[in-house]
């Protein structure tokens, strides 16, 4: 699946990607909210991002009915481990849980956190994608064909 948005900005995440957390989310359901973080790739000419791999919740994750909350040290051991491993190419491009609700949008405190991560520069890039996934999201069984609820682009300038 490509999302489109209106500046120009594309977000890929391959099939293989949704698959996994379709899959994490199948067996956790909904009633905790659940996510991660999003590791990817951007074009150096063009804004164009992919998703080449992501975390689940762990050990040191708070999940709540709604809220979660990741660990920074794991996350940020994570997105090191991935620029090391990528030579320098792939890195943190955003976060994405789940949210009990049909038609996922962004809370405040999504805004403020994936806002924050942009504005003082923690994104090596110079966007940062919020993907939400509620009940009726899922995966047909075609490739690229990923619906996501909710997806949200943000820059240093705004949304």
């Amino acid at each position: 699946m490509v999302v489109r948005f209106s500046d120009g900005t594309t977000l890929r995440i391959p099939s293989r990607v949704a698959r996994a957390i379709d899959e994490r989310v199948s067996q956790d359901g909904f009633f905790l909210e659940s996510g991660g973080v999003l590791l990817g790739t951007r074009d150096a000419r063009f804004p164009k991002y992919e998703v080449v791999d992501l975390t689940f919740p762990g050990k040191l994750d708070e999940r709540g009915r709604f809220h979660f909350l990741r660990s920074k040290r794991h996350a940020n051991e994570v997105i090191k481990r991935s620029w090391s491993q990528s030579g320098g190419k792939a890195n943190y491009v955003g976060e994405w849980h789940t949210h009990d609700e049909p038609l996922p949008k962004p809370s405040r405190a999504d805004r403020r956190l994936i806002k924050q991560i942009v504005k003082d520069k923690s994104c090596q890039f110079d966007r940062a994608f919020m993907l939400g996934l509620g009940p009726v999201c899922g995966y047909a069984d075609t490739p690229e064909s990923v619906l996501y609820c909710s997806s949200t682009r943000y820059n240093r300038e705004g949304p």
